[in-house]
């Protein structure tokens, strides 16, 4: 890709699974709120806690399709913001460094890259 060179191209997109364990983002949300990480550990009874609110959905695995946009910075003709954009979305597109980072998030995928340790996203294909 270049100013030159396949400026007809808005974006490409790949669609992608993403296997969900339940058990893994429900713990999530006990043990951490958004907004401030992993940033106290739980005491023994809060551990026990979530172990026993999240053991239900132990083994099930929910597979779901998202879609993963990669802008052109060259293109004549950006594709539409409006476009892939469901919770489970990702688009990235080049920064001034000449690098590509996510520009924007599902808000499900964006939740589960808060909550989840690097393994976890790992395993689910988001890292």
């Amino acid at each position: 890709m270049g100013p030159m060179n396949n400026t007809v191209i808005s974006a490409v997109a790949g669609l992608l699974p993403l296997r969900v364990h339940r058990n893994a983002v429900e713990a999530g949300r006990r043990i951490c709120e958004p907004t401030d990480g992993f940033s106290r550990a739980l005491t023994p009874e809060e551990n026990v806690q979530v172990h026993r609110e999240t053991s239900q959905y132990l083994g099930q695995v929910e597979s779901l399709m998202r879609a993963v946009v990669v802008q052109n910075p060259f293109a004549t003709k950006p594709l539409p913001e409006n476009v892939f954009t469901g919770p489970n979305d990702e688009r990235w597109a080049r920064v001034d460094d000449g690098s590509f980072r996510i520009k924007r998030s599902g808000a499900r995928v964006a939740e589960m890259r808060t909550l989840l340790p690097e393994y976890a996203l790992k395993m689910m294909g988001l890292w």
